[in-house]
C-alpha cells in the first residue's frame, strides 16, 4: 500500500472512529483530531483566500468612511505644523507672563503686527493726583502807577519842568546850537553847549548847568534819562567824555547820586541812567563842568540838552 493510499485510509478510518452514528465525517473532525498539519494542500489555499477578502473589505470600508468625511476638493496630506500656518511663541522667562500664540498669514497676505507678551502681574500706572501737580504760576503784578511824567531842559517849555545854567557868558565860551536836541514832547530841539574846566577832577564852582522836577508829594521814585545831543559834524558842541552829573531832592540839597555820560559815544539818541528815590516831591540834576579842552581836545564843551523823568 502506497503513502497516499495510507493516508487516505487513516483519514477514512479516523472520520469513522470519531463520527457520531448516522454522521458523515467532515473536514473539522479530521482537522481537529490530525492538526493541521494534516488538511491537504487545497484546503489551506481556500482558507487563505478567504482571510485575505476579508482583509480586503476592511481596508476598502475604512477607506470609504475617511473619503465620506473629506470635504469636496480637499486633500489630506501628512503636513508638517509649521507648513500649516500656526507658530507657537517660546515659553516666556516669568511663569505668570501671558504668552500670545498667532497664526501665520496665508501666502501674499499682510502680516498683523506682533503681540507683545504682557505680565499677568503689571499693574497700571497711578493716576497722577492734582494735588502733585506744580502750582500754576501767579499772573505778574501790575506795572506801579505812574505818578508824574515829562521831558524837561534846554528849549522846553513843560509845565512843572525847568533850566537853569549858573554864570552862562557867550563870551566865555557858553553857546546854543539851534538844532540837535530832542524836538518833541514840548521841545524845540535845540541845546545849549558849557565850556570845561580844563580839569576831569575839578570842576570850576561858578560854571554849571541845573534840571529841575516837580514830581508832587505822590511820588517815591523816579527812573532817570538824558537825551545826547549831536550837532552834524562838529563833535566839539557835545564832547563831554565823560560827562559828570549828580542827582538830588532840590537845589542845595544832598547829593542822591553821581552818573557819568559819554557824550561823543552816543550822540542823537536816550541813555538810561537809573531809578531814585525821591523826598518832598522834587528831583533835581546838576552838570559839573569838569573835563579836557587843550591839547587835542582845544575848544570841546559840554553839550546841555534834556531829561526824562518817569515817577512812581
Amino acid at each position: 500500500m502506497s503513502d497516499d493510499d495510507r493516508r487516505r485510509s487513516g483519514s477514512q478510518e479516523f472520520d469513522e472512529g470519531w463520527a457520531e452514528p448516522g454522521e458523515e465525517p467532515g473536514l473539522w473532525r479530521r482537522v481537529t483530531r490530525d492538526g493541521i498539519q494534516r488538511v491537504s494542500t487545497r484546503w489551506m489555499i481556500v482558507l487563505c483566500a478567504t482571510v485575505l477578502v476579508i482583509l480586503t473589505g476592511v481596508v476598502l470600508g475604512n477607506q470609504a468612511r475617511q473619503d465620506a468625511r473629506t470635504p469636496q476638493g480637499m486633500a489630506v496630506t501628512d503636513q508638517p505644523l509649521a507648513d500649516l500656518g500656526i507658530e507657537f511663541s517660546p515659553i516666556a522667562a516669568d511663569p505668570t507672563a501671558v504668552v500670545a500664540v498667532t497664526d501665520s498669514p496665508a501666502p501674499g497676505a499682510t502680516s498683523p503686527a506682533p503681540v507683545t507678551p504682557t505680565s499677568a502681574a503689571a499693574k497700571p500706572s497711578p493716576a497722577v493726583s492734582p494735588s502733585a501737580r506744580p502750582p500754576s504760576p501767579k499772573p505778574s503784578p501790575a506795572p506801579p502807577k505812574v505818578t508824574f511824567q515829562a521831558v524837561g531842559g534846554y528849549g522846553c517849555s513843560t509845565a512843572n519842568t525847568g533850566y537853569y545854567a549858573h554864570d552862562r557868558d557867550p563870551g566865555a565860551g557858553w553857546g546854543a546850537s539851534d538844532h540837535g536836541g530832542w524836538g518833541s514832547n514840548g521841545c524845540s530841539g535845540t541845546f545849549d553847549s558849557m565850556p570845561m574846566s580844563g580839569s576831569d577832577t575839578v570842576e570850576d564852582p561858578t560854571q554849571y548847568a541845573d534840571w529841575s522836577f516837580t514830581v508832587g508829594s505822590a511820588s517815591r521814585s523816579c527812573d532817570l534819562s538824558t537825551y545826547v545831543p549831536v550837532y552834524g559834524g562838529d563833535a566839539k558842541r557835545a564832547g563831554g567824555n565823560p560827562a559828570q552829573y549828580r542827582v538830588g531832592d532840590g537845589q542845595g540839597s544832598s547829593s542822591k547820586g553821581t552818573f557819568t555820560v559819554d557824550q561823543p559815544a552816543n550822540g542823537g539818541r536816550w541813555i538810561s541812567i537809573k531809578t531814585y528815590p525821591v523826598s518832598g516831591g522834587k528831583l533835581w540834576i546838576r552838570v559839573l563842568n569838569r573835563g579836557i579842552d587843550w591839547g587835542a581836545r582845544e575848544g570841546y564843551r559840554i553839550g546841555l540838552a534834556q531829561f526824562k523823568v518817569v515817577c512812581h
